[in-house]
């Protein structure tokens, strides 16, 4: 009888998996669900932009019952969850009157305990974030960064306060470059400049009346800044100021990369290598030296 019992068990489990096999999609419980089920935090960012469809479904989580009918899933029964007692339910979201941005419903907005958190603009705060998000490598130049960000409204046509986006954005640069050996701190957070604002000037919220000028003026403010901060900026830091002023020689090694010192960017092989003479007389746009360090 033993014997017979293990091995319907086991023909049970190989006919099991063989259905298992050949399904075409199978559920898999997805952040809220296991949320709910193992008392853990559950995090819906930007919950205004949601769907209709997606805030009815989760209307049934945020009522008292804290039920969830997973009706998607299938089978002979449904399955219903209801949330274990240490589940929480966070959602974020700007302000309806932001670009792109849509208020919630009262009824909504009922079911949650609202916290506004007013934009950062102290500057000891701000510090503390900046100084957080950089490696230790380029910590020093926090206070740079911040009086550099303070001083570029001055040069736009129109007042501009610069967003924890913007920073966390040129952090992130400083980071990749100098964690990579590619830029030194100081070099790092010039590129960085370049390719996170300056390159933008004359579009969006960064208008200015000359573009080219301000780029200049803009570069040689962030340089004075960093001498000023005893920074050591060899004579090779210089930032192409406009359009035309020449470029860093382009030119591949033996490992079939395309180098404008000090980015790389990876040719698609030996066969599909562009010609040295074609990429000297006609470097590619993303080898701009600011562009190029986002793609190296």
């Amino acid at each position: 009888a033993t014997l017979s019992n293990a091995t319907e068990s086991t023909a049970e489990g190989s006919t099991t998996e063989t259905v298992r096999r050949r399904k075409l999609f199978e559920w898999c419980d997805g952040p809220l669900v296991l949320a709910m089920k193992q008392g853990a935090a559950f995090l819906l960012d930007e919950i205004s932009l949601a769907d209709d469809s997606v805030l009815e479904r989760i209307n049934s989580v945020l009522e008292p019952a804290r039920l969830l009918v997973l009706a998607e899933k299938g089978g002979a029964q449904v399955e219903e969850i209801v949330a274990h007692d240490r589940f929480r339910f966070f959602a974020t979201m700007n302000p309806g009157g932001d670009f792109g941005k849509k208020e919630l419903s009262p009824a909504l907005r009922n079911r949650f305990t609202e916290v506004w958190v007013p934009p950062v603009l102290d500057r000891e705060d701000l510090l503390c974030i900046v100084q957080t998000s950089l490696c230790s490598a380029a910590q020093p130049l926090a206070s740079v960064a911040l009086d550099f960000l303070a001083w570029l409204p001055t040069r736009l046509s129109a007042p501009r306060t610069f967003s924890l986006r913007d920073y966390a954005a040129w952090t992130a640069f400083v980071n990749k470059t100098v964690g990579d050996g590619i830029l030194s701190p100081e070099l790092a957070l010039l590129h960085g400049a370049c390719l996170v604002f300056l390159d933008a000037l004359g579009t969006g919220g960064l208008m200015v009346a000359d573009p080219v000028q301000a780029r200049g003026d803009c570069i040689r403010q962030l340089q004075h800044m960093l001498l000023s901060a005893g920074c050591d900026l060899p004579a090779d830091a210089a930032v192409p100021e406009q359009p035309g002023s020449p470029l860093p020689p382009l030119g591949q090694g033996p490992d079939g990369v395309w180098r404008m010192a000090p980015f790389v960017l990876p040719s698609p092989g030996a066969s599909g290598t562009l010609p040295l003479t074609t990429a000297a007389a006609q470097p590619p746009p993303a080898l701009d030296a600011a562009a190029a360090a986002g793609a190296g």
